[in-house]
C-alpha cells in the first residue's frame, strides 16, 4: 500500500532505458534495511520489453521498489513523470550507473527536512585510462562549480517544482544544470550534504562520451539562449564557451590534454547549437 507524505523520508527516482549497470544500484539497495522509510521508482524510458522485464524481476525482494515504462527515450521526461507518481514531499534523484553509499539514507533526509534543495556528494571512478581522466574531469568541475545542480544526487521538497516547474524534456543533456539556472532565477538554495555519498562510475565508451559532451554544449547554448546565465552579449558568449574551466596546473599534461579534447567537443554542441537553431 502507499504511504503517506509523513510517513517516508523520501522517495528516489531513478530514470533508465537500457543501462544493466542499474542492477548493481539495486544490489545496493538490497543490501541496505530501508525498510519503510523510503520508496524507489525505476522509470523505464524507451527500454525494450525484456530489459522492462528483468527490472522488474530484480526488485521483487525491493518492496519499497516500483516500476513504471514511457515509450520514449527521453531522461527528463522520465524523472518529470516520476515526480508526478511519488508519494512523498521530497525527492532524491539518482542515475542508473552510480553506486549508493550504505550511510546515505539519513543524511540526506536530514538536510531535507530543513531546505528545499540538496546537492549531495558524488564520488567519481574509472577503472581504464579513459575513465579515470573522465572522472578526474568530472571531480575537478563538481569541485570548482558549487551552485551546480547535478542530478546523480541531486534531492528536492517537492514545492520547488510549483515555483521553478519541471525538468525541460527538450534537452536530453544538461538538463539538471538548465533547471539549476531556473532554480537560480527563483531564489532557490541549493544546499551542500557531503555525508549523502554516492559513487559515480564513469564510462569507458569513447564515443558515449563525445555524445554526452555535445549534448551538454547543446543544453548550455539553450541557457544562452534564453538568457538563463545573464543577458545575451558578446561577453557572455565568450564566458559560457570557458565554461567550466576545467584546467589545472597542478594536474598531469596528459589531463589537460583531455580537457582540451573535451572543451573542443564541448563547445561544438554550443557553437552547433548557436548557429543552426533558433
Amino acid at each position: 500500500h502507499n504511504k503517506t507524505f509523513n510517513q517516508l523520508n523520501f522517495s528516489i527516482i531513478t530514470p533508465v532505458k537500457d543501462d544493466i549497470k542499474i542492477f548493481d544500484l539495486i544490489r545496493t539497495f538490497e543490501k541496505m534495511n530501508l525498510g519503510e522509510m523510503v520508496e524507489y521508482l525505476i522509470i523505464c524510458n524507451g527500454s525494450t520489453n525484456d530489459f522492462i522485464t528483468k527490472i522488474e524481476k530484480s526488485v521483487e525482494n525491493l518492496k519499497y521498489a516500483r516500476v513504471f515504462t514511457l515509450n520514449r527515450s527521453n531522461i527528463p521526461a522520465a524523472i518529470n513523470y516520476g515526480i508526478k507518481k511519488i508519494n512523498s514531499s521530497k525527492i532524491v534523484i539518482i542515475d542508473s550507473d552510480c553506486l549508493v553509499a550504505k550511510d546515505f539514507i539519513i543524511p540526506m533526509s536530514e538536510a531535507l527536512n530543513n531546505n528545499l534543495a540538496v546537492r549531495g556528494r558524488v564520488l567519481f571512478r574509472g577503472f581504464s585510462p579513459f575513465s579515470r581522466l573522465s572522472a578526474q574531469l568530472r571531480s575537478h568541475v563538481y569541485q570548482t562549480e558549487s551552485n551546480l545542480f547535478f542530478a546523480p544526487n541531486l534531492a528536492f521538497n517537492k514545492s520547488v517544482f510549483q515555483k521553478v516547474g519541471y525538468f525541460n524534456e527538450s534537452l536530453f543533456y544538461g538538463c539538471d544544470s538548465e533547471f539549476g539556472f531556473r532554480a537560480n532565477q527563483s531564489k532557490i538554495i541549493l544546499i551542500h550534504e557531503s555525508r549523502a555519498k554516492i559513487v559515480h562510475v564513469c564510462r569507458d565508451n569513447i564515443l558515449n562520451e563525445i555524445k554526452v559532451s555535445i549534448g551538454y554544449g547543446e543544453g548550455r547554448a539553450y541557457c544562452y539562449q534564453r538568457g538563463l546565465l545573464e543577458n545575451k552579449n558578446i561577453r557572455a558568449f565568450i564566458k559560457t564557451m570557458c565554461i567550466p574551466c576545467v584546467f589545472c596546473k597542478k594536474e598531469s599534461f596528459i589531463y589537460n590534454l583531455f580537457v582540451i579534447f573535451y572543451v573542443l567537443v564541448w563547445n561544438f554542441g554550443f557553437l552547433k547549437t548557436i548557429v543552426f537553431r533558433k
